[in-house]
């Protein structure tokens, strides 16, 4: 959406995306949010601001289960009679070869049953500007641009999983912030003498920049609870 009236001009944009990935469980979700305005509030003043800003939610589970998949035996079956998985494939009694084991590896469908990655970001980025035009040939302009992102990354791996192998369960998370903001600040001035002319220019900056990260992760976490509740871990906690 976008137009004018009179002297502000206004555009701003919505955007959705959501996209499955070639294996269950492997989907991304993002929204973004675009908008700007710019104004002449009168001759000597102008002003604008403009706002970009998106959320991301991208789940999958453990890489292993598929380079799992790629290793194992083409001739591993990997349901029995009944139709429940079997968590060794490759071991001798379950591929019918006496002794001759082919590999204790998991099951990789056992993963995507029992594992759960998920990273979440959101970020936003903002400019607003002042112009002022106090007399002829002289401009002074400030311009103040902050910016935030902020990302969380969790994984759970059950206890039937490549990655656990029928040990304890696994969670983890990881929490990171980051702010910033810069203050631009400019004037010009431009004086003509006859054939000649002089351009001044005068320029001041200022930034911060803050960030915060936080991790945790536990043994023995509950499937339910996943990395949303590690206090109740049985195993380690760090």
């Amino acid at each position: 959406v976008s137009g004018n009236s009179g002297k502000s001009n206004y555009h701003f944009g919505v955007g959705f995306q959501s996209d499955e990935g070639i294996y269950r469980n492997d989907d991304l979700q993002r929204f973004n949010l675009k908008g700007a305005v710019d104004t002449q509030i009168n001759d000597y003043l102008n002003a604008g601001i403009s706002v970009n800003a998106a959320h991301t939610n991208h789940s999958t589970v453990d890489n292993s289960a598929i380079s799992n998949a790629f290793r194992l035996n083409p001739f591993c079956m990997p349901y029995d009679e009944n139709n429940d998985i079997i968590t060794h494939p490759g071991k001798a009694e379950n591929l019918g070869t006496g002794s001759n084991q082919f590999t204790s590896t998991m099951n990789p469908l056992l993963d995507f049953e029992n594992s759960d990655y998920n990273n979440r970001s959101w970020q936003a980025l903002a400019n607003f500007y002042v112009q002022i035009k106090p007399v002829k040939d002289l401009s002074l302009k400030s311009t103040f641009s902050p910016s935030l992102y902020s990302t969380r990354n969790a994984q759970f791996e059950g206890s039937n999983t490549a990655a656990r192998s029928g040990g304890e369960s696994r969670a983890y998370v990881q929490n990171y912030t980051k702010f910033s903001w810069t203050w631009d600040n400019q004037i010009d001035y431009n004086l003509k003498l006859g054939d000649h002319s002089v351009n001044l220019m005068g320029l001041f900056s200022a930034s911060k920049f803050n960030q915060e990260k936080y991790t945790q992760e536990a043994l023995g976490v509950a499937e339910a609870a996943k990395w949303y509740n590690l206090g109740q871990a049985s195993g380690t906690y760090t």
